[in-house]
């Protein structure tokens, strides 16, 4: 199938736009956000979680909760993922500009709650 021209030309357009938007994303995340209390925040919640479950685990239980925080992960990242791109909401403060999720969220919080609730 032969894509036409035009179109070849406003796709080209429009990824030209997304890179620029971007780049402006990029330079304003280093100024205003990088650094930022905030940022330490989004920092925090993804390091601190993790310690704890690591202090407070029950040990026969490690290699089953781990796999139950690989599920939630992998739905979390797809959900978070799908409703950034589809502008359903949008973060920030972000701890790297250039991932469509807030990885605190996703990669950390959200699991290590789970297991103290489990436990």
């Amino acid at each position: 199938m032969i894509i036409p021209k035009e179109v070849l030309k406003k796709f080209d357009e429009m990824y030209r736009e997304l890179v620029l938007a971007d780049e402006k994303d990029h330079e304003i995340w280093f100024e205003y956000v990088f650094l930022s209390w905030q940022w330490w925040l989004c920092i925090a919640l993804t390091i601190i979680p993790w310690i704890l479950w690591w202090k407070f685990r029950k040990k026969e239980s490690t290699n089953r909760l781990i796999l139950g925080a690989f599920y939630i992960m992998t739905i979390s990242l797809i959900l978070d993922s799908f409703g950034t791109e589809l502008g359903f909401w949008d973060y920030r403060y972000e701890p790297v500009p250039f991932l469509p999720s807030f990885l605190p969220w996703d990669l950390s919080f959200l699991q290590c709650s789970f297991f103290f609730l489990y436990k």
